[in-house]
């Protein structure tokens, strides 16, 4: 088990909602599904190959927080005005769920 003393950073969880439009066209939204603390730490990412070949930079995050059935890697992270993509969940023991997450700049 960990401290809630660690979790001092809010972050807020979106999850996409999909429509179709009568032209076959897929629009995804972003609606809210939570707030919740959690403990987020800054990681060194990769250069990651975008169009044209043209490198990014991208900027990884670990975030921890408590194990929340609904938050899939779907969902995106909203913290402190950084959208954060999950590239992975993992849980490491009962009841706590580490999110990979990246944010391509």
């Amino acid at each position: 088990m960990f401290s809630s003393g660690i979790l001092r950073d809010r972050i807020t969880i979106y999850t996409p909602t999909e429509a179709q439009s009568s032209r076959g066209e897929v629009t995804i939204t972003w609606t809210f599904l939570a707030e919740r603390w959690a403990q987020v730490t800054q990681e060194a990412g990769p250069e990651i190959a975008g169009g044209n070949q043209q490198r990014r930079a991208t900027t990884m995050y670990k975030i921890r927080m408590r194990t929340d059935d609904d938050v899939t890697n779907r969902c995106k992270i909203v913290w402190k005005d950084r959208n954060l993509h999950i590239a992975s969940l993992i849980v490491p023991e009962l009841g706590i769920t580490d999110l990979v997450c990246y944010e391509v700049e």
